[in-house]
């Protein structure tokens, strides 16, 4: 008895050990989630999936927790590298002003150069509303991709981990705060994590603190590894535990 729980007990640590850290990320990642749902409500200004909204808004001057805003873009005339999107792409330089003000700096886009009739801006800027729901308080906000397209085959740095992006909090007329993070210290953003998933901000789908539960599930993840894996591995080192001590008892007797 006392060697079959020490068997028990080698291969309950060795499938605890195996699962403990992503069992870790995805408990921590669920955690997150639940908090950052629960403190905010969050609601699209700009119908992403209407092109005609989205050109109403983003290409003319519109009104943001009574701030004039204006997007301006400049094209460079430089063509873009080839991404995973086909079509020919030129260099913009983007402005966004604010009450007739350039109030921070501006960024460099990718666009088709030709004028569509659906807005251009909607893969690079989004907006939306904010409310705290335990306080009531509303703001607005400027959601904006600051990093390039996916460039395929440029993996240093890989395109994920590349991902940069600015997002300007609006509480009233000249108020207003800017947050800038990379995909590196989104931990540190819980809220502008989520402004970013719900705006489509991010060419790669992108967790809270970790990736772990954007992975495509299957038989094999996240069911038996790393929860089936844990779970056993904890019951095998209870169960080998109390199958030792009953040897070394008997054995003492």
């Amino acid at each position: 008895m006392k060697r079959k729980g020490i068997i028990l007990i080698w291969i309950g640590c060795f499938l605890f050990v195996c699962s403990v850290y992503p069992m870790f990320l995805i408990m921590r990642e669920k955690a997150t989630i639940y908090h950052v749902y629960k403190n905010y409500a969050i609601e699209q200004l700009i119908n992403v999936h209407s092109r005609m909204d989205a050109t109403t808004v983003l290409n003319s001057p519109f009104m943001l927790t009574n701030n004039k805003i204006q997007v301006i873009t400049e094209d460079t005339g430089i063509v873009a590298p080839k991404t995973i999107n086909q079509k020919i792409k030129h260099i913009f330089k983007m402005k966004i002003l604010i009450n007739d003000e350039e109030k921070f700096p501006e960024s460099e886009v990718t666009l088709t150069p030709e004028r569509e009739e659906d807005s251009r801006f909607l893969s690079w800027l989004n907006v939306v509303k904010i409310r705290e729901q335990d306080s009531g308080i509303e703001k607005t906000a400027i959601i904006q991709r600051l990093s390039s397209d996916w460039i395929p085959g440029k993996k240093n740095p890989s395109h994920t981990e590349s991902q940069q992006w600015r997002i300007i909090y609006f509480t009233g007329y000249n108020q207003m705060e800017e947050e800038v993070f990379g995909y590196p210290d989104r931990g540190k953003h819980p809220l502008g994590v989520r402004l970013i998933q719900e705006s489509q901000m991010s060419s790669t789908l992108i967790g809270f603190k970790s990736d772990v539960l954007t992975y495509l599930p299957s038989y094999y993840y996240p069911a038996i590894y790393p929860q089936l894996t844990f779970w056993v591995g904890v019951m095998l080192l209870i169960w080998g535990t109390v199958r030792f001590v009953r040897g070394m008892r008997d054995t003492s007797a």
